[in-house]
């Protein structure tokens, strides 16, 4: 794409007012649509980890288009002007897709604690998530880092999704045992309500930064780069 740079997160190069006001823009998408537009933003470079809002504004609106994603990044163009790129883009990330896929769902090596492997199947299912593809979400990257252990508070989320795709399909049995593994892995999840002899959702939490893995927490959010 022809074009500068309009931020990066290189925070020493840009005035404490020009970062405040685009920060303030990030939770308010249509004031941020109003700059790209006034600037005339042809990509943006996000971090989806953080930046949900925004994510959620870009995937729904139709003036841009999603060629890339993994389990850190999503790259968004503007649609008009752009069809021949656009449409080159999505026919060379799709076999790139499939492989970071694999990737990340191939099995740790012995000497390695999957700390990382567990955050990236994560963010990636919460994606997903954002993107509509519940399903996919659930079954393929939602179960496989209950399998490698992740926090009890990520566990407890993890199962009530879980739970709630069974429930969504009639498979009741499997989304009560969803539910108490929930409940087992954190008693104060406010998303599950104690019964007298189940347990049940009151609310899917929704795809939210800052997950824990292992004990530990994701670093601050980097900001966009837009051109």
């Amino acid at each position: 794409m022809h074009g500068g740079v309009y931020i990066d997160p290189r925070g020493e190069v840009y005035d404490d007012q020009f970062v405040s006001d685009y920060v303030a823009r990030l939770t308010q998408p249509s004031r941020w649509q109003d700059e790209a537009d006034r600037r005339g933003f042809q990509t943006v470079f996000l971090f989806h980890w953080w930046h949900r809002t925004l994510l959620n504004w870009l995937i729904r609106d139709g003036r841009w288009a999603l060629v890339y994603f993994d389990e850190n990044a999503t790259v968004f163009v503007r649609r008009a002007g752009n069809e021949a790129l656009i449409e080159q883009a999505l026919r060379a990330f799709e076999p790139l897709r499939e492989r970071n896929v694999q990737a990340l769902l191939a099995p740790a090596t012995s000497w390695q604690w999957p700390v990382g492997q567990a955050g990236g199947l994560l963010a990636y299912g919460m994606l997903l998530d954002t993107m509509g593809r519940q399903e996919e979400a659930a079954v393929r990257f939602f179960s496989r880092p209950l399998d490698i252990g992740p926090s009890s508070r990520d566990e407890s989320q993890l199962a009530v999704r879980l739970a709630q795709h069974h429930a969504a399909r009639g498979e009741m049995e499997p989304a009560r045992t969803y539910l108490r593994r929930a409940a087992q892995a954190d008693p104060s999840n406010p998303n599950i309500q104690p019964g007298p002899e189940t347990h049940r959702v009151v609310a899917l939490p929704p795809a939210t930064p800052g997950i824990t893995t292992g004990g530990y927490r994701t670093p601050a959010p980097p900001r966009p780069a837009a051109r």
